[in-house]
């Protein structure tokens, strides 16, 4: 590294050959610019790569979804890395460098007011999957108006959809359209909302479901 006085033009920045100029407590600096990286870094830095490429990929598809429902209750951690965090910690299965999603460990809200009970799905109308839960409704924090957040996503196509504003928890039930996804299986998230999008609960893994086609 070398260092030198400001020039007759002014301030020197930039790259010329091999080497990189920059300015540091008021002088130039001159160093060696840095090669590629060539190595594939250490087994358990490929490993975690690998988790973190797969995770990415999948929260992608959901980040408006968990953005506005997942509430880390440490405050610290902003929500979607915290649910990020989560799946890499619980949600990663198998060796590398063949992970998987298990995507029943995965919770895409996370909140104090109660869950559903024993969610299901179904799919006997074309390009729709029709949720079905016990409402729980006036116990603890919830309410019979929660919004029910439904969430699919299709690991084939790399797609989701979801509704954040779907039929009250009192209905016991929610149509999810998904135009184009007939034939295709979808995994199935439930939660719910308040009104005021002030509370939510932790999402249940609703199961798989084979969307019927025409």
């Amino acid at each position: 590294m070398a260092q030198f006085e400001q020039s007759a033009f002014g301030d020197i920045k930039g790259k010329v050959g091999n080497m990189v100029v920059t300015k540091w407590k008021n002088k130039h600096v001159a160093k060696k610019k840095p090669g590629k990286r060539t190595s594939k870094g250490s087994a358990p830095q490929q490993e975690q790569r690998k988790k973190m490429e797969l995770t990415g990929k999948f929260m992608r598809n959901v980040k408006e979804v968990v953005t506005l429902c997942y509430r880390e209750k440490s405050g610290n951690v902003p929500g979607f890395s915290a649910a990020m965090g989560d799946v890499l910690v619980n949600g990663i299965t198998g060796t590398y460098p063949d992970y998987t999603i298990d995507y029943a460990q995965v919770l895409l809200s996370r909140g104090d007011i109660r869950q559903p009970f024993k969610p299901t799905v179904a799919s006997a109308k074309v390009d729709t999957v029709t949720f079905t839960w016990t409402t729980n409704s006036g116990m603890g924090k919830s309410k019979p108006d929660d919004k029910a957040v439904l969430v699919v996503y299709c690991e084939k196509l790399d797609v989701s959809a979801y509704t954040v504003q779907g039929p009250p928890r009192s209905s016991g039930t929610g149509d999810l359209e998904l135009p184009g996804f007939g034939g295709q299986e979808v995994h199935t998230w439930v939660a719910f909302i308040s009104v005021d999008g002030k509370e939510v609960c932790n999402s249940i893994y609703a199961g798989k479901v084979t969307i019927a086609a025409s």
